[in-house]
């Protein structure tokens, strides 16, 4: 049985402070709201909420993440992150630096890795003979306005882009998916903001084409403008083309004289169950883990995002 301890208690904190309660562990919080909840102790003092956890999820604001990590490692503590780890690779880099960053895990909360659609994605690149992957195209769309429920958008942290770090790292877990389908780098890249509807923000709709290696042409779109809540994959191989629909939790398979649809049933909560889970199995040593291996991605994604936010 471990003490968990949450830094930060909006829309992730409170999931996840209510789906570890399914773990039957301690649970101590530390938020700046007055509020009072069952079983769980509040703190007021960062640094007592640390000292008194075995385990820490940050769920604070992306860029107050690199100040939290960085206490957690003083203090040698397990960490789950949620995504971005950090919205500055050379925070990233330091980080990597820090006397006991190879004795504890950092664990970053790329939940859609946990997903029972991107694990049916690899049974069938194992069932078929796909051939070689020759594009990737990636849509993402959302009305920020509809994001979360019950709390006004233009207070949340998305809507303040020094805070969030602006599209791209709010939606990193799609740069992630990325890497998780075809694990390539990127090579080059071509990128088109705008601000179409929120005009506070920077971005609230980007296009880019890349190139990845080994010949790999992608696109990816991201907006907070869309009605209609989306989240799309479309692989084109030499022998087959897949489409994946996170939202509507199905994968079609396709050519031109072959056509099947394989539908997942999965409720979007168990995806974070899901990844919880491999973290504490990461942590009881029974899955392999590395965080140099890691943070190589996250650096990567994140200088990815600098060179874009550059032009």
């Amino acid at each position: 049985m471990y003490k968990l301890g949450i830094i930060g208690f909006g829309s992730i904190g409170r999931r996840h402070c209510k789906n570890l309660h399914k773990f039957k562990n301690e649970i101590n919080l530390y938020t700046s709201q007055k509020i009072n909840l069952k079983d769980i102790k509040i703190y007021n003092n960062l640094i007592s909420l640390i000292k008194n956890s075995d385990i820490i999820f940050i769920c604070s604001r992306s860029n107050l993440h690199y100040e939290h990590i960085k206490i957690c490692l003083d203090f040698k503590k397990h960490i789950y992150c949620e995504k971005p780890i950090t919205i500055n690779s050379k925070q990233l880099l330091s980080l990597t630096k820090h006397k006991n960053f190879k004795k504890v895990i950092i664990y970053p909360g790329y939940q859609l890795r946990s997903s029972d659609l991107l694990r049916k994605f690899f049974d069938l690149k194992q069932k078929y003979n796909l051939g070689k992957l020759t594009s990737y195209h990636g849509y993402v769309g959302q009305n920020l306005k509809n994001w979360r429920a019950n709390i006004n958008y233009k207070l949340s942290n998305t809507f303040v882009e020094k805070d969030s770090g602006g599209i791209l790292f709010e939606l990193i877990h799609d740069i992630d998916l990325i890497n998780q389908i075809t694990n390539r780098d990127f090579e080059g890249f071509h990128a088109i903001k705008t601000n179409s509807l929120f005009k506070k923000l920077d971005c609230d709709n980007i296009s880019i084409v890349f190139k990845l290696k080994k010949n790999i042409l992608g696109t990816l779109n991201l907006d907070y403008i869309n009605t209609l809540s989306t989240r799309t994959i479309y692989l084109v191989f030499l022998n087959y083309s897949l489409f994946i629909d996170f939202n509507n939790s199905y994968i079609r398979i396709e050519n031109d004289t072959f056509k099947k649809k394989y539908s997942i049933k999965q409720d979007r909560n168990k995806i974070f169950i899901n990844h919880m889970n491999n973290f504490f199995e990461i942590i009881n040593k029974k899955k392999k883990y590395s965080n140099v291996t890691e943070f190589q991605k996250n650096i990567s994604y994140t200088k990815f995002i600098e060179k874009i936010n550059e032009t």
